[in-house]
């Protein structure tokens, strides 16, 4: 009988022939593919993956926290310096996050493992990485837009009244992610429920008897 905690023979044969599936049909990925296969061709073959993960996390949080140390209660106004920075600072971590795993099959450093570590929560649904029109590269470019305007109009901006809807300006993206999350929440829902996804093929597969 297998201990708790430990993994037959079996399993571990499956965890090793784990293969990541992915599927995308963001608006943004295919452009953004361009930059990101270029980006990860400067980087040097000696740079570990993961610590370019960890690099860009850093400065995203590090910008980040600019915004908390100017309006730590989110009523003062920012300067907009501080806004283009974090602005910057998205762009860097969303840049390196796209090619860590570039990174890590061109230095053939990466393994299914760590593949299934990385996106097993993502498969779980459906045994497939699936990302909608809009999903996370459009998401991290609204932000990264948000902070632009403030850059340029000032933080003022938002408080104007949005012509027809007359609500301030800063409702609109609110609204926005919110029917986007709904958008995604009602396709997640509808893959596992109608089609039955949950688990199927996905990283649960991997370690099954």
């Amino acid at each position: 009988m297998m201990k708790m905690g430990h993994l037959s023979n079996a399993q571990l044969r499956r965890l090793e022939e784990h293969k990541y599936s992915c599927a995308s049909s963001s608006l943004m990925d295919p452009m953004m593919q361009k930059w990101w296969c270029w980006l990860v061709e400067q980087i040097s073959m000696t740079l570990a993956p993961n610590l370019i993960t960890i690099a860009g996390l850093f400065i995203n949080i590090v910008t980040s926290l600019l915004l908390v140390y100017y309006s730590p209660d989110a009523k003062q106004e920012v300067p907009r310096w501080a806004c283009f920075l974090c602005a910057l600072g998205l762009f860097i971590y969303q840049s390196l996050d796209a090619i860590d795993g570039k990174q890590a099959r061109r230095t053939g450093t990466s393994s299914p493992l760590g593949e299934l570590f990385d996106h097993g929560c993502d498969s779980l649904s459906t045994g497939t990485l699936r990302f909608g029109y809009v999903d996370v590269t459009e998401a991290q470019f609204g932000v990264i837009i948000i902070h632009l305007i403030t850059v340029i109009f000032g933080p003022g901006v938002w408080s104007v009244k949005v012509p027809v809807l007359w609500i301030p300006l800063q409702c609109v993206p609110t609204i926005i992610g919110l029917i986007a999350a709904a958008v995604a929440l009602f396709n997640n829902f509808k893959i596992i429920l109608i089609k039955r996804g949950a688990g199927r093929n996905g990283s649960t597969v991997a370690v099954s008897c």
